[in-house]
């Protein structure tokens, strides 16, 4: 059985302070790959822009991202961490992408999915080797065989999955079987990083937590 405390949550609210890294220092080489990769000119201008918010590098290093990494990404959106992962794990790991198909029978869902493959497919030089899983909660939620990942990446999408599905008399929290699927999908010792929404400052423990925001 595998030992729960190999599985590494870490809980970063946006735009804090990083400034512990989630494993021992970030080496030199690992350091200018990531640098490369953020200041690749295939990124989106309105993206870059919020480097300064989202503090891409700081986040990347403090989870212990290695370019030798199996690496999934859950539910990229329009790609912004995308564009910084694929260029990084493109020569030595490998990047996987859970997202919801094209084929998706909700509308929002698949027309972001159409839009995220065509940014894909528009730019094979950078995002070729990028695999892609479905994953759509509360129907399709697997992030692939046990023990396959190094690392599962998720940002700012756990607000979407604080609700509970009710199928059958039987009450499924959504948020739970998202922790249960990457727990069992990590490799021991693998690490789930997690970016999350920050709470208002009025807002109460109970209340953010509540909206998976971190007070």
């Amino acid at each position: 059985m595998k030992n729960p405390f190999l599985a590494l949550a870490v809980l970063l609210p946006l735009a804090a302070g990083l400034t512990q890294p989630a494993a021992a220092a970030t080496p030199a080489a690992v350091h200018d790959a990531l640098v490369r990769a953020i200041q690749s000119p295939q990124r989106t201008p309105a993206f870059v822009k919020r480097d300064r918010y989202r503090h891409p590098l700081k986040t990347l290093e403090f989870f212990g991202i290695r370019p030798d990494m199996r690496v999934i990404e859950v539910l990229p959106g329009a790609g912004w961490y995308t564009e910084i992962l694929a260029p990084f794990l493109r020569d030595r790991g490998t990047l996987i992408e859970a997202t919801p198909a094209t084929s998706s029978p909700n509308p929002f869902m698949r027309k972001e999915a159409i839009a995220y493959q065509r940014k894909l497919a528009a730019d094979p030089a950078v995002y070729g080797r990028i695999r892609r899983e479905p994953f759509e909660p509360p129907a399709y939620m697997a992030l692939g065989a046990p023990d396959s990942a190094d690392m599962i990446l998720t940002f700012l999408n756990m607000h979407d999955f604080m609700y509970a599905n009710v199928h059958g008399g039987v009450t499924d929290v959504i948020i739970d079987r998202f922790f249960r699927n990457a727990f069992q999908t990590l490799k021991p010792g693998g690490i789930l990083g997690v970016v999350a929404h920050r709470a208002a400052a009025s807002m109460s423990v109970t209340q953010s937590f509540k909206l998976a925001r971190l007070p």
